[in-house]
Order: C-alpha cells, then structure tokens, then sequence
C-alpha cells in the first residue's frame, strides 16, 4: 500500500488531494481552533521525536526491516513535498518576522531551544 502512494505516478494525484484536504478543513474552522492543548502538543513532539529516531535503530528481522524502509521512505517523500511546495525559501520571505514570534511566545523559544539541543546531543552520539 505505501508503494502505491509514494510511487512517482501516483505522488501527484495525493499530493493535490491533500492539498484540498487541508484547504477544505481550514475554510471550516480556524487554524487556532486545530491546535490543541501545550500539555498534547508536547506528548505529541516527543512521539514524533522518537519515532524518527526509531526509523534509524536497525531492525532485528527482515519483517522489521521491510517496514522501516517503508516509513522512511514516506518521510523522506513528505520532506521532499514540503520542500517542493515552500523551496528554499526563508520564513521572513512570507511576511513572518521569526523573533516577533518568537517574543510573542516564550514557550515557543523554549520548545524550540530544547530540539536544537536534542538534535546537536543525537548528532553528537552517532
């Protein structure tokens, strides 16, 4: 199934679908009314954390390993979508004043500061 949907015939024909989707949901509710709760949102960010670094732990069998290869390779597409759609553009180019959000947000900054240091530990310990 997940060859079906990351194949290069069919990314495209996903990739609009989501995109109505999500325009479809935002025309119902506000983007604020979608996000949930600090304490959510944090359980969240550490499932999410771990997940990717369980996508590259090894496998112990070739069941496990198979399914691995699956995963990363729809997060690998998903991150090539992202790029495809925002490129390499800087956030300020979208009229997003990065520290005004940020000072806005205190928890934010920390939330961030916090993932950073993660991700410098985990590239420290390979």
């Amino acid at each position: 199934a997940v060859d079906f949907v990351v194949s290069k015939e069919n990314s495209s024909a996903f990739g609009k679908a989501n995109a109505r989707l999500v325009s479809y949901l935002l025309e119902k509710r506000t983007v604020t009314e979608w996000i949930p709760e600090e304490k959510v949102l944090a359980e969240w960010r550490e499932e999410v954390w771990s997940y990717l670094v369980g996508l590259e732990e090894g496998g112990d069998d070739g069941d496990s390993t198979k399914v691995k290869e699956d995963q990363k390779k729809v997060v690998d597409q998903s991150i090539d979508w992202v790029y495809d759609i925002v490129g390499d553009k800087c956030v300020e180019d979208g009229g997003v004043d990065v520290n005004e959000v940020l000072d806005a947000s205190p928890t934010l900054e920390r939330s961030l500061g916090s993932f950073w240091e993660r991700c410098q530990d985990a590239s420290k310990a390979e």
